[in-house]
């Protein structure tokens, strides 16, 4: 594989331990002591070639914390290094150092000069044992520093006091949790727990003991002791949670179903979900494919009884049944809710932002906007579309969508692009207006998102000439206009 091919797969970010390492900074100047300066700090044994160092460097020398040889680059120089960097800010020398180090099999970063850097140094803030690192692949360093001032300074003290408490809770819970999974929960849940960040704010002292106790822990029972399951939002035990994964874009995710998908233990998703959601959960999460989408019916599809069955399993598991948009719109919870009822086993349902939302300000559409629209109605296009598919008998029809839409009323309707040709034509043949406003939005907050707009008598050869894909949302009303 080429260097450039590998740039364009992008770069593996590591946090090295550097101390006792053997390190070979190449360079006398500024950039050079800004190397050493960290490389210190994590512990390297720092050696410096350079003919002539700025005043910092000569001091660090004198004093004994690096060894400086004064004089210019030598290949032997690389020899029995762990990591090489050269800032001298000449070209040619740059170039040999970076030349000889990888003829030894050695990684180097050459300062200023991408092509010759086999890694990245990050703009980096600390605060105690996080380490906040912000890259941008060597190609605007000044927006790194930026970034990483910005989340630097929404981190404070109490961030520093979590981590040291989580460290000392991990420890402990190694004794009395001795299932591996079952620890990884309950750390999770006191990483995100915001009362609890609240009191380390405050100054209140916080013992690990105590941390997990409130995780429902009980630290003097027998070893491999079952906790029990408790009601709310984080119990010890099997729990469901039912989370609307939104319309597609991970960062639309609320707070609260990042939190239990990244406490989550076994997830159970549908096509619906992207994949860049599910890359927030945790490493050794179990993932699940529910299968399914829109018309399409999986014949093994798991049943609603899949929940229950995964959450009760050995010492009790988190669940996440991850919902395209919100649970409860167009989400078919109801059956997996019986079964959970059913087998006893608590739940919860996290909301989500509905896909009508989402391709609504795509669009740039208010969905209700004042005297042109003052209402809503979310509809699927099974009804509506002339009866193709398994309608459910509450569903409106062509005739009660008209009626909403000649009143004024935006009509948001969902998995409707299959049909869209039989709900234009069932709509014009229930007298709405051929010149109606439509906006057709697929894969809303995604990268392949496509909105087109246009009149109901033409928007099915519209959307036909745009290749517009699934899934989709057809927004009918004055407001799309």
């Amino acid at each position: 594989m080429t260097v450039d091919s590998q740039r364009t797969l992008g770069m593996y970010p590591l946090l090295l331990d550097l101390a006792g390492r053997e390190v070979l900074v190449v360079g006398g100047g500024p950039v050079a002591e800004r190397r050493v300066a960290g490389l210190l700090e994590a512990g390297a044994l720092v050696t410096l070639v350079a003919p002539g160092v700025t005043t910092e460097l000569a001091t660090l020398a004198r004093e004994g914390r690096i060894e400086w040889a004064d004089r210019e680059f030598q290949p032997m120089d690389v020899v029995g290094r762990d990591l090489v960097f050269t800032a001298t800010g000449d070209l040619p020398v740059d170039t040999a150092v970076a030349e000889e180090a990888r003829s030894h099999g050695i990684f180097v970063n050459s300062a200023d000069d991408n092509e010759r850097c086999d890694f990245h140094v990050p703009a980096v803030a600390r605060r105690g044992d996080i380490v906040i690192a912000v890259g941008t692949g060597g190609a605007a360093p000044a927006l790194a520093a930026r970034l990483r001032d910005r989340f630097a300074a929404s981190t404070g003290p109490e961030w520093e006091r979590l981590a040291a408490l989580l460290g000392r809770m991990r420890d402990l819970a190694r004794v009395g949790v001795p299932d591996r999974r079952q620890r990884a929960r309950i750390l999770s849940q006191a990483a995100n727990d915001d009362a609890l960040l609240a009191r380390l704010a405050a100054g209140t002292e916080v013992s690990p003991a105590d941390a997990l106790a409130a995780a429902q822990v009980p630290l003097a029972a027998p070893v491999g002791a079952a906790t029990s399951p408790a009601a709310g939002p984080h119990p010890a035990g099997a729990f469901v949670s039912l989370v609307g994964a939104g319309p597609g874009a991970s960062d639309l995710l609320t707070v609260r179903a990042y939190e239990r998908i990244r406490a989550a233990d076994v997830i159970v998703y549908d096509d619906l979900v992207d994949r860049g959601v599910l890359e927030q959960a945790r490493p050794d999460a179990e993932l699940v494919y529910s299968g399914k989408r829109g018309w399409r019916n999986a014949p093994d599809r798991p049943g609603p009884e899949l929940l229950a069955q995964r959450a009760l399993e050995a010492d009790g598991k988190r669940v996440v049944r991850l919902k395209g948009g919100d649970p409860n719109v167009f989400g078919r919870s109801t059956e997996e809710i019986a079964a959970l009822q059913a087998a006893g086993v608590p739940y919860e349902i996290v909301p989500g932002i509905t896909a009508a939302l989402a391709a609504a300000a795509a669009a740039r559409i208010p969905l209700t906007q004042r005297g042109v629209a003052g209402s809503l109605t979310l509809a699927t296009g099974v009804a509506i579309g002339a009866g193709t598919g398994p309608a459910d008998a509450e569903e409106p029809t062509a005739a009660d969508i008209a009626s909403l839409v000649r009143a004024g009323s935006t009509v948001a309707v969902y998995m409707g692009l299959r049909v869209l040709p039989q709900i234009a034509e069932a709509l014009l043949a229930a007298g709405v207006s051929a010149d109606l406003p439509v906006a057709v939005v697929g894969s809303a907050s995604l990268p392949g998102e496509i909105v087109v707009k246009g009149r109901l008598a033409d928007i099915a050869s519209a959307v036909v000439a745009q290749v517009v894909a699934s899934p989709a949302v057809v927004i009918l009303g004055e407001v799309a206009r």
